[in-house]
């Protein structure tokens, strides 16, 4: 309802920047001359201001025009940005919460699997290497450590 409310008013705005200008053409359409003066042209030759009000009068439209696309874009880019938000609230982040615990838990669980015996050998060998340099000690070299 509300993209079709805008839209709407958009196209209301459109026409009515095409109908200023319209009648912004019609009152800068030449006056009629003396044809004292307009000897030397025919009627059908525009003079060099009529040109200059016509493009600045197409120029406005051109800059109304951009400025309402770029305005619908930065519009729906907002649009989306907040539908994306509330998604993310809503669902997108308790959901990556929950994998990445899910990860967790698993890489902790295999961790343990895969490096528990590897830390059982080295505590083994290192209780095995104290052991033997304890033996292989003299009776004065323990008492000083």
């Amino acid at each position: 309802m509300g993209t079709t409310c805008h839209t709407f008013s958009l196209a209301t705005l459109f026409g009515f920047t095409l109908y200023i200008c319209y009648n912004l053409i019609e009152l800068y359409k030449p006056s009629q001359q003396t044809t004292a003066s307009k000897t030397h042209l025919s009627e059908n030759t525009m003079i060099l201001g009529d040109w200059r009000d016509a493009s600045i009068i197409l120029l406005a439209i051109e800059a109304i025009v951009i400025g309402l696309v770029y305005g619908l874009i930065f519009y729906y880019l907002w649009k989306g940005s907040r539908i994306a938000t509330g998604w993310l609230r809503l669902s997108g982040l308790p959901q990556g919460r929950r994998y990445s615990r899910q990860i967790k838990t698993v890489t902790q669980q295999y961790s343990k699997k895969v490096v528990r015996p590897i830390v059982a050998a080295e505590t083994t060998i290192d209780r095995t290497t104290r052991t033997l340099a304890h033996i292989a000690s003299t009776p004065k070299q323990r008492t000083r450590r």
